[in-house]
């Protein structure tokens, strides 16, 4: 019997509220796999990460398209403002879709 249906954002806003950045859905079935008293089930995979407590920092300089964005931390990155950034995310921007819209300083 099923006693529960989370909404969609749901996990995310649990991943994020015990410290979790970055969260990216890696599977989102476009159909349900059953349905219960008129709520889909979906298998979801998400992907997420934890900052580390005493992690270095590293510059990056967004250069747009936009005139800024913001991280998940609530970091705001600014185009032409070299910002602090924690390593692990650093990496992770360097290692993701956006990438070439930065540039990493040491």
């Amino acid at each position: 019997m099923v006693s529960c249906v989370p909404s969609q954002m749901e996990p995310i806003e649990t991943l994020r509220s015990v410290g979790f950045v970055g969260v990216q859905f890696l599977k989102d079935m476009e159909k349900a796999w059953f349905q219960h008293e008129g709520a889909e089930l979906r298998e979801v995979k998400l992907l997420a990460w934890k900052p580390f407590a005493n992690e270095s920092t590293r510059m990056v300089l967004y250069k747009g398209p936009f005139a800024e964005i913001a991280l998940e931390d609530g970091t705001i990155l600014t185009r032409g403002v070299n910002t602090p950034v924690a390593e692990n995310i650093a990496n992770k921007i360097r290692s993701g879709p956006l990438a070439e819209s930065f540039t990493f300083l040491k």
